[in-house]
């Protein structure tokens, strides 16, 4: 009967420790399949969040390019402020104004653009080219300013100059963001 009971009660013991070995086993499973979804759940985490900050950095992009869409239309309206001064109808000092107005407008774009925080690397190539292109925008208008005001064919032609660099930033800017 003691063999018995010694016989069962090993038996018992041995499937405790195969029970409790399995058990550990599907344990160390789960343990790792949660680990696995906790990695998969970061990783998409930090995949979103890189995605938002991108999305973000594209808008504000975006923005920049309407801002100067906006100054090219005050651009054109020179034109016809010019016009107005020819035919006689604005003064010198009505068109002086004109100037300074795109002037002080392009220098807002690019204080507005030197303030802006970036918060991805993902557009890097392109916020280069927009800061070369309103950096080359801004000067050009104060040379151009300043060439009104002074009658200095020099810094006129030194505007025009920048100009080409904005125009020549600015398409190279449109092509990498396709548009």
């Amino acid at each position: 009967m003691k063999k018995l009971l010694i016989l069962m009660l090993s038996l018992s013991m041995t499937l405790c420790f195969t029970a409790c070995g399995g058990s550990k086993d599907e344990t160390a499973d789960t343990t790792q399949e949660s680990d696995a979804a906790a990695v998969d759940t970061t990783t998409d985490t930090v995949a979103d969040t890189t995605a938002d900050t991108a999305a973000a950095d594209y808008s504000q992009i975006l923005t920049f390019v309407e801002s100067i869409t906006t100054h090219d239309a005050l651009l054109a309206e020179l034109t016809t402020y010019r016009a107005s001064y020819d035919a006689g109808e604005l003064t010198i000092d009505d068109l002086n104004n004109a100037y300074l107005n795109i002037s002080n407008d392009s220098q807002t774009i690019l204080a507005t653009l030197q303030g802006t925080t970036w918060t991805s690397d993902t557009y890097s190539d392109q916020i280069a080219l927009l800061t070369e292109a309103i950096e080359a925008l801004a000067q050009a208008e104060t040379l151009n300013y300043d060439a009104i005001i002074n009658n200095n064919e020099d810094k006129l032609t030194e505007g025009d100059t920048y100009m080409s660099t904005y125009k020549e930033k600015m398409d190279a800017l449109l092509t990498a963001l396709g548009v």
